[in-house]
């Protein structure tokens, strides 16, 4: 009966598995994101805030107490607080802008944080009543990875600029 549930979850596509062992539900999360994950947290520990919004999402998917709307919000609200205290920005905006200014990000990085600002915005309950459907477990995942891959890029320019200015 449970290697029915294991092979049910697995043949599913679901962001979660049934460990054969416990027999608990858990989040499938390869290595890479999980160390990815840490590092985000160090790199938004200038924020206390922000860090302990990302991480409590993240908690929140993987244990399934928030829906996927409310996760996909506060993993950009903690994304935004960092872009924010990393420029002296007052907004989302002005902050992208600064790092373009600044060739901290290209043209090209910024069309894509513009999207991710869009997605956001546009999904159903994230922000407000959007145009595209309420993400699912799936999209909360992809937007943490893909939030998390672009702090990762940022942080790292952000010091090679640091670094080469007098």
């Amino acid at each position: 009966m449970m290697s029915d549930i294991v092979l049910a979850f697995d043949k599913s596509g679901s962001v979660y598995y049934v460990d054969p062992d416990s027999g608990q539900v858990k989040l499938r999360v390869d290595e890479k994101l999980a160390n990815d994950l840490r590092t985000a947290g160090d790199i938004l520990s200038s924020s206390k805030q922000g860090r302990e919004e990302f991480l409590g999402a993240v908690a929140s998917l993987m244990n399934r107490k928030a829906a996927p709307e409310e996760i996909v919000k506060r993993v950009w609200v903690a994304f935004e607080d960092y872009l924010k205290s990393m420029t002296g920005s007052k907004d989302y905006s002005e902050s992208v802008a600064k790092l373009e200014k600044q060739e901290v990000i290209s043209p090209f990085q910024k069309s894509i944080l513009d999207k991710l600002h869009g997605f956001r915005s546009d999904a159903y309950g994230v922000a407000h009543a959007g145009k595209s459907e309420k993400p699912k477990e799936l999209d909360a995942l992809w937007f943490i990875d893909t939030v998390t891959s672009q702090l990762l890029y940022i942080d790292r320019k952000l010091k090679q600029w640091n670094d080469s200015q007098p």
